[in-house]
Order: C-alpha cells, then structure tokens, then sequence
C-alpha cells in the first residue's frame, strides 16, 4: 500500500496527541528488505498511535481487498510489546472531521517480525477519490481491562493490502542515486568550505562520508549531472536525501540547503536553490527538500552542479568539525497527473460564464487554498502548494480574512469558519508559533510553529496576520474568536519594533538583532503603519506616517515604488477602505487605479520583445520566474517576460475593465498552463516556455480579497468596523478627497512636480 518510508515524507506523520515519534531506520531491515519506520512510544499515554494522510485516489483499491497487512517487528529485549494493534479511517476533506471506521488487527506472534493483519470493512471501501483521510495505527498493551503505557521502540515495515489484483501503477517515488561506492569521489567539489568526502558504512549502509573543514561556517559539497539524468525531476516535487548525524558529534547541522546552477561549457547561471523545512535528529533522517519549478524544468542537453549546504545555526552559524553521512537520494511527492482535459474544461467552463459568474467562480476556486492548503489541527497555512512547504504567517492573516468569506458564500458553514479561526487564532495566542513582542517569524513549521529557514520576526507579515484576524473578529463578533482576535492585536508591541521611536524595522533576528532597513518609504507598509498607529496597546506616534518617503514619477501622476511590483499598491487596500479619502499627500484609491494602469500598458508596449505580453496579458509583480522569485515589476531591467495573473486580477477593485480583461486573457491564451487546482498559477513566461504549478499564498489572498471588494466591498466593511482602525485613519490625516488626483496639489507643489 505504501512505499518505503524512506521515500515517504515522514515530517506528515502525526501522533495523534500520544505524544510518540518515529524516525527512520535505513537498510534492509524489514522483511521485504527495505527501510523500517522506529516508533518510539512517549510512555506516558496508554496507547501508542501514528497518523499518516492518504488522498483518496491512493486507497481506490481498498475497494477490492479483504485485508490490509503491517510487518511489525516487536524486539524481544522489550519488557513490554504491543498486545493489541488497532487501525481507523477519517475523512478529513476540508480540515473537517468524518470518522469512517476502525477495526481491531490479529497479530501472528507476539515477538520478532509479525504480521498484523485487519479487516476492510464495507465502510471503509466506500471512499472518494478526491477526499482527503487519515489512516491512524494505534498500538497498546492491554491486560485484565487496564492498559499499560509502552517505553520502548517498535519497528513498522510494509503494510499492504491482501486479496487484491494489483494493477500497473505510476511509480510515487524513484530513487536518484545509491551507488557511493560505484561515484568516482574525485568529481565532488566543496564548493571552497575545505570539506572532505570518503566511503563510509553506517550500520551496514554505504554511505558518503562527509568531514567538514572546520572552518567554514558551511559545509559543501558539490557535483554534476547531465541535464538527461535530471529528466524525471519535472514529475516529482521533493528530493529525499538520508543524512545520518552521529549522536556522538559535539555539533550537527540543522540547516540544510539544495542548489543548482547550469554549467554546461564552463558557464554559470544561478537556476535556484531551496532549504528543507525537515527536523533533523541524531540517527538516520529524511531530508526532503521541496523542488522549485525551475529546477524541474531543465535542458536535456545542458550539465548542471547541484550544491548541498549543511550548517549549524543556532541564532549565529557554527563551523562544524564532525564527519556526518549521506545516504540514497530520492525523488518523491509525484505530482499527480491531472488530465489537461480537466482544467482545460474548467478553463472552458470559466471563459464561457458572464463576468459576475466569472468572478464568483474564480473567487470560489482561489478559497479553497486557505481551506484545503491549511493545518486543520492549527491553522497554520502552507507559503505554497507543494507538499512540503512551510507555513506563512502573511497567508495565515489572508487565511483568517478568508474564513469570513467562505462563510459569507456559503462555500463553509459557519460553525466550520468559526472553529477553524478559533483554532488559528488559539495558536498564536497560547504560544504555539514561535515570536517575541507579539511579533511572528516570517516562515515556521506547519506541525510545530517553530522557526524555519533563519527566517527573520517579520513586522510585515505580523500586520498581514493581524489584518486577518480582525476581519475575522469582526465577523464572528462578540464572540472568543473576537476576543482572541483583539489580544493578537494588543499583544503586538509595534513600539519595541521601532527603536528610533517612529519608524517600524522590517524584522529583528535572535543573531543580528533588528534588521537595518525600516519602512520609510512608499510600499506595502501602509497596512503595518495603520495598525501600528492604531494600536491599542504599544502604538508608534501618528507622526511615523508623515516620515516615510513618498517619490512622485516624473509626469507628476502618481507615487511609486521603483521597481514598481504591483503587489505593493493592492495589499494594503485589500483591507484598507479608503475611498473618496486623501491624507495631506495622495488619494490612495486612485493611485492604485494609475499604478494598474500603467502595468498593463507597460506589458501593451514590450509586447513587441516578449510574448507573455501579447494579446491582452498583463500583471508584473513578485512571483516565481524561470529562475526564480523576483519582485517584477513595470519598470525597465526589471522584467523578462513573466506575467503573474493574480496582479492583473487584483486591479479589479480599482481598474475594472483591464483587470477582468486581463484575467480572461491568459485563460484564453494559456489555459490549463495558467490555471491549476487553486485557481492562476504563481507566474508564466512564454519565451522561456516556462510556466509554474504552484500557488503562493499571498497571491491567493490578494486575490480573493480583492475580488470580493470590488463585488461588494466586504472585506473592507468588516475591516474597516474596527475602532481602532478608525482611530489611526483619523491620525494619520485622512480627510475627503478634493479632486479627481492621485497626488494632491499640495504634496505635488512640496516635491516640485509638474
């Protein structure tokens, strides 16, 4: 039924609150011979439990089976084995929770590898194909009606199915190298950190021995491969490689990064490199490190050098000086092959509705990434749609504004979206995401909230988290979510975050301290300074919103950002309704309305050297490009042809007409290359006939937020209820409007426009 769980990611077993881990245990150990799964019980609940996920296209053939059979090996050093072995099925399609069935197994014996085998009920045959489950194993001691808690470890092999004609299936994993003993050593580089590499064996495993130099504070390796040997990346989504960290070393890493750069005739171009969110322990481990789309899209014909970085960074990076090991490495996560024809229909379907139907539908499907992509058991949401990837605080805070829609809808019941914005919003209010000052990492853990990537406390993302939770609050009004909601907000301390009294840092670290940047000018931080101005609690001087620079384009039009990614005009008014209002400076609304304007012309004027500009396509903002994320923009040296849909999409508040233009467009040029499970992909780039698979987060929300304003202004009612917020507009010289400008005839005298 499963595949060798040292191909399986096994950061997405949970424990269903028995507080047991497991670890894997590489080799031939199992009698299949291949890796076991070590289930260490916590000893102090009764019963030993593990949870693993499944779609339900990968149980389709419990519906032919009798049974399901796990290899358990039972050491006979153990004082005390499991006696009773139970397995259960829940739906949990949506963050919901259906329970399906669960059955008691018959164990063969009661020491050294047994067979546990459990009966397939009617009920638990009956499943569809595109709910999500969760399988759960739970293993006690039972005797005289009391159950005893376990201590010690018990091994998992293969568990399948039984009575059963298997039929021909796509492989979920495939093994990129195992062969260290058969690599010829001399070609791995350390890529100058002085690093060494020998043969080695770990517990009867070949391994690559890898020493580090001692000096550096990473260390490297590096080596090639033919683009041809590269092929089958473009199907999977992970690359899993085992590293054995010796319990004896002083230090171990716990960063782990992957690399690739193109080297075919001696040159050097940067493809893109990415961290693994696994928890590394001392024994055998699984890092998996999530693919980017450009290193799954690669030339045949071309070398290219992958690049593995481990270091220790505790707050500041240490040099390590112990050897460690790399076992096999394998691609994972196989990215299930929709038919084109099915969002090709849907894209059909979408092109041939009227424009209120349209945008409803797009908003609908854009939804079900906060509610499918998000950690039902806290909240938290995925930066992206890959299967590894680390939760976003930022898509946290559209997640909890999203809540309120989805129920506003009718795509969730209001018991669903209250539970699930209790959930989020207990998280971060009991400690369950780690921060300071009520501020937040910009990337944690989806399981644990922890840390990841050295990611800094990001004052931004704090804002947008908060934004959320107040349309959240606002909506579930007088209730704990409300309350919750509010403490979030009072929690914040937007003053210890500005250490030069006025101006808010972008982030602090625990190693650097405070970043060295502040918002001081033009961006997205108009959200930050109107929650931090408002703030109940810990508020920076109105004065802060005067102080940061606001530079007018040479016509006199409008303020900008150089660079001009669109995101930066829409993220702050997806909350902020201020229409028909000017502060001393600009008219926000319509400065938006001209920055939307002049992206699409900007796209309409190079579509003479790029074709993604072509026929109608436009939105340049920050998004995955070919070889890599960039912040694009409208802006000369500053684009290569990428166009993200969810920028021309989220003009729609502001620039009706050229935004649904804009999104009609790419379906019709582009269709299912342009749209996927959640709705527009992150980016396109016909020249480079590159097109991204995932969604982002962040897109998401400016999205569905946006679309949903310009239908009927909810997310601004709602935000906008709030008292505090209406405090800080009021402080910060908010007044109605004079004119038909984006920059006031004031503000545009002080800075000597036209």
């Amino acid at each position: 039924m499963w595949t060798p769980w040292d191909q399986k990611p096994i950061t997405e077993i949970g424990s269903d609150g028995s507080g047991s881990e497991v670890s894997l245990v590489a080799g031939d150990s199992t009698p299949l011979g291949e890796s076991s799964l070590l289930l260490m019980p916590s000893g102090a609940s009764d019963e030993t439990k593990i949870v693993v996920p499944f779609r339900g296209a990968a149980l389709a053939d419990w519906a032919n089976a009798d049974s399901l059979t796990l290899d358990v090996l039972l050491p006979d050093e153990n004082i005390r084995n499991p006696n009773t072995f139970f397995l259960g099925l829940a739906d949990v399609t949506g963050g919901s929770f259906t329970w399906v069935e669960g059955v008691f197994g018959e164990a063969s014996g009661t020491s050294g590898w047994v067979t546990v085998n459990y009966p397939i009920l009617p009920t638990m045959q009956a499943l569809t194909a595109d709910h999500r489950y969760n399988v759960y194993l739970s293993f006690f001691y039972e005797a005289n009606g009391d159950k005893t808690p376990l201590t010690q470890p018990i091994y998992l092999g293969h568990l399948y199915l039984v009575g059963v004609e298997q039929a021909e299936t796509t492989v979920s994993s495939i093994e990129v190298w195992s062969d260290w003993p058969n690599r010829d050593l001399s070609t791995i580089g350390d890529d100058n950190t002085g690093s060494s590499v020998a043969l080695g064996n770990v517990e009867g495993v070949p391994a690559l021995m890898v020493t580090p130099g001692g000096s550096s504070e990473e260390t490297k390796i590096a080596f090639g491969l033919p683009g041809a040997d590269l092929a089958a990346w473009a199907n999977y989504t992970t690359l899993d490689l085992q590293v054995y960290l010796p319990e004896s070393n002083v230090d171990n890493p716990n960063n782990f990064f992957l690399g690739m750069a193109d080297v075919t005739n001696g040159g050097f171009t940067w493809i893109a490199g990415v961290f693994s969110s696994s928890d590394a322990q001392p024994g055998w481990n699984t890092i998996s490190y999530p693919l980017h789309e450009a290193m799954r899209d690669l030339n045949a014909e071309h070398v290219y050098n992958l690049y593995f970085s481990f270091f220790k960074d505790d707050g500041s990076k240490i040099p390590l000086t112990e050897p460690f090991y790399l076992g096999t490495a394998a691609l994972g996560g196989l990215i299930e092959t929709v038919s084109g024809n099915e969002y090709d229909q849907e894209v059909a379907d979408l092109l041939a509705m009227n424009d209120a139907d349209f945008i409803d539908a797009v908003a609908r499907t854009t939804f079900d990434y906060f509610w499918l992509e998000a950690n039902p058991e806290n909240g938290l949401v995925k930066d992206r749609s890959t299967p590894d990837s680390v939760a976003s605080i930022a898509a946290v805070g559209f997640a909890l504004a999203a809540l309120p829609i989805g129920v506003d809808r009718g795509w969730i019941t209001y018991d669903e979206g209250y539970q699930r914005a209790l959930t989020t919003l207990q998280t971060f209010t009991s400690g369950g995401v780690e921060g300071t000052h009520g501020f937040f990492y910009h990337f944690v853990n989806m399981r644990t909230g922890e840390r990841e990537w050295s990611s800094e406390l990001s004052s931004i993302d704090t804002a947008l988290l908060v934004a959320g939770a107040l349309v959240s609050g606002q909506y579930f009004a007088d209730t704990e979510v409300a309350a919750l909601a509010d403490q979030l907000y009072a929690n914040v301390e937007w003053d210890w975050m500005a250490p030069g009294g006025a101006l808010v840092r972008m982030g602090w670290t625990p190693s650097g301290g405070y970043l060295g940047a502040a918002w001081d000018h033009f961006d997205e931080s108009m959200i930050l300074y109107a929650l931090a101005i408002g703030s109940p609690t810990h508020p920076v001087p109105p004065i802060a919103w005067d102080l940061w620079d606001r530079p007018v384009n040479r016509d006199g039009a409008y303020i900008y950002l150089a660079g001009e990614p669109l995101f930066v005009y829409q993220y702050p008014l997806a909350f902020l309704d201020v229409r028909g209002q000017e502060d001393q400076y600009a008219n926000y609304v319509n400065n938006t309305t001209l920055a939307c304007v002049r992206n699409q012309q900007f796209a309409v004027d190079h579509s003479d050297e790029y074709a993604t500009y072509g026929n109608g396509v436009w939105g340049l903002s920050a998004s995955d490009g070919p070889e890599g994320y960039r912040a694009y923009g409208a802006w000369n040296n500053n684009h290569d042809g990428t166009v993200a849909p969810y920028a021309a999409a989220s003009c729609l508040p502001f620039t009706p007409g050229i935004a649904l233009a804009g999104m009609r467009a790419v379906l019709t040029e582009y269709g299912s290359l342009a749209w996927r499970e959640y709705g527009f992909v992150s980016a396109i780039n016909e020249d480079v006939d590159w097109y991204s698979r995932d969604h982002i987060g962040i897109d998401q929300g400016d999205i569905l937020l946006n679309l949903v304003n310009a239908q009927d202004g909810f997310v601004w009612e709602l935000f906008m209820a709030n008292p505090n917020i209406q405090n800080a507009i009021t402080a910060m010289g908010f007044g109605t409007s004079a004119g038909d400008y984006a920059v006031t005839p004031t503000y545009l005298a002080e800075v000597g426009g036209p």
